[in-house]
């Protein structure tokens, strides 16, 4: 807790009274020093010169009385010396120590004793040999008294001080008037000020008082207003939240409904394209057999047609094309079993997904003339959706091969890299098949963005889809080396429960 001291606990107008105070008195007490110390100076100059004009002047007068020796007019003519100012006594000594004194009354003391050691000024007494033609008659001593000066210098201090409380007083008169006008808006400032501090924004302060005073009332009032404004804006701004969060809840539903409608939308999209995919690539694994299945019932006819259809030559083309039969209704099934989605997330073999996106494109490639090379030191169990992952795989594959295709390179080559790599399950997927633009490479995993003029534009955004959201995965890509490279992360498993 701070600790204030005894100046700032003080308030303005008291501050303010003791500073003029505290420089009144002190100028004050210095002019009236220096008026006593030059008073005292100047009275020691004037009793010492008159002590010096004394023992001058007195014996010349004197010397009559002292040829003739009249020593009562003396006597008379030193009395009537002694009631000079300041004179305390004179005393006269003769050759023949007849001696005569005269004393004057002594002065009231009007100062107290230590004013007058304080000043340093005492007595002042001094001798002078009375010479008449020469010869000594005797000694002259007058002693002047200090006192007389002293009282006049107290009174004067007394009378400087006076004034000086006089001036004090006035000020204090004229500071209290001033304080009591100027103060006025001071307090209405302050009343102001806790007026807004209890919620009343209207209060505004009528201009009075000096110039900076109003000034300062005035940016108050600014002040005020300007709060008053923004707490009425705060309150349309509070009832217009209240407005929208009324009808917030029905937005977020109806937004909510609309994404929930588009992601249908988009799944299904990707799944009659990965049902055209399938299709098409049916068909490539179909074509083979079915053209063996072709020259069997061609042979069949003409062994019937000359006469050379035996039972045993029948049987044995019927057994082949049961065969025939069997691998077209297996290749049906394995691609059926791809397409099915998983319910749960299970431990998986990255060679295995990528051994099945080969069975499902090997007659696809082949037919192209695309090599698909595979490189995995070993076998890396992740953990995650395996049909998911590896349609995505599949997709990612299957645009490289169409990459390949539409930019009609020669010797095409899918080169697909397993490694493990800090926690991760790594495959990386990269071809020579030109690239992609890079205006539209940062934007790659956007749907409805494809650079194929029959492309639907979502493969790759349910690509990232799967093994970002689904899998806690990453998917990166980027142009190298002539071509693109997919970069997939999955979060490695145990190999317990691996399929």
């Amino acid at each position: 807790m701070r600790r204030f001291s005894f100046w700032e606990r003080l308030p303005f107008v008291a501050r303010l009274l003791m500073t003029a105070s505290l420089a009144l008195v002190t100028a004050g007490m210095a002019m009236v020093y220096t008026s006593v110390r030059w008073d005292a100076r100047e009275a020691k100059n004037n009793l010492q010169a008159q002590l010096d004009a004394e023992l001058q002047t007195l014996p010349a007068s004197l010397s009559e009385l002292l040829v003739i020796g009249d020593f009562s007019t003396l006597q008379q003519t030193l009395d009537n010396n002694v009631l000079r100012p300041n004179i305390d006594f004179i005393s006269y000594r003769d050759t023949s120590r007849v001696v005569l004194e005269s004393h004057d009354k002594p002065v009231e003391k009007l100062a107290p004793a230590w004013f007058g050691a304080l000043l340093e000024f005492s007595d002042l007494s001094g001798k002078a040999l009375a010479k008449v033609g020469g010869r000594a008659y005797g000694t002259l001593e007058i002693h002047l008294t200090a006192q007389p000066a002293i009282n006049h210098i107290w009174t004067r201090l007394i009378q400087h001080l006076s004034i000086l409380l006089l001036a004090i007083a006035l000020d204090f008169l004229g500071i209290w008037v001033v304080l009591r006008t100027g103060l006025k808006p001071l307090r209405a400032l302050d009343q102001g000020a806790r007026a807004l501090e209890g919620g009343d924004f209207s209060v505004r302060i009528p201009l009075k008082g000096s110039p900076e005073l109003r000034n300062s009332i005035a940016a108050f009032n600014r002040m005020a207003e300007s709060l008053e404004n923004l707490i009425a804006e705060q309150k349309r701004a509070q009832e217009e939240l209240k407005v929208l969060n009324s009808t917030l809840e029905q937005r977020v539903d109806d937004e909510v409904a609309r994404n929930m409608q588009q992601e249908r939308m988009l799944i299904q999209q990707s799944r009659l394209a990965a049902m055209g995919e399938m299709i098409g690539n049916i068909a490539h694994q179909w074509r083979q057999p079915l053209n063996a299945l072709g020259l069997l019932l061609g042979n069949i006819k003409d062994s019937y047609d000359f006469g050379e259809l035996t039972r045993e030559e029948l049987d044995s083309q019927v057994a082949t094309g049961t065969v025939l039969v069997h691998k077209m209704s297996t290749t049906i099934d394995d691609f059926r079993n791809f397409f099915r989605p998983n319910k749960e997330k299970v431990t998986f073999s990255l060679r295995r997904s990528l051994l099945e996106v080969r069975e499902i494109l090997h007659s696809s490639l082949i037919a192209h003339n695309i090599a698909l090379e595979e490189d995995c030191p070993e076998d890396v169990m992740v953990f995650g959706y395996a049909n998911e992952f590896a349609q995505a795989l599949l997709n990612i594959v299957n645009n490289a091969r169409e990459a390949i295709l539409a930019r009609h390179i020669e010797n095409g080559a899918i080169r697909v890299d397993i490694r493990r790599e800090n926690g991760f399950g790594v495959v990386r997927i990269r071809d020579n098949g030109g690239g992609i633009p890079e205006h539209i490479l940062t934007r790659i995993f956007e749907p409805y963005l494809t650079s194929k003029p029959k492309g639907t534009g979502i493969g790759l955004y349910m690509a990232k889809t799967i093994i970002e959201n689904n899998m806690d995965g990453r998917i990166l890509v980027c142009n190298r080396d002539g071509g693109v490279e997919f970069t997939l992360l999955v979060p490695l498993a145990s190999p317990v429960g691996s399929i």
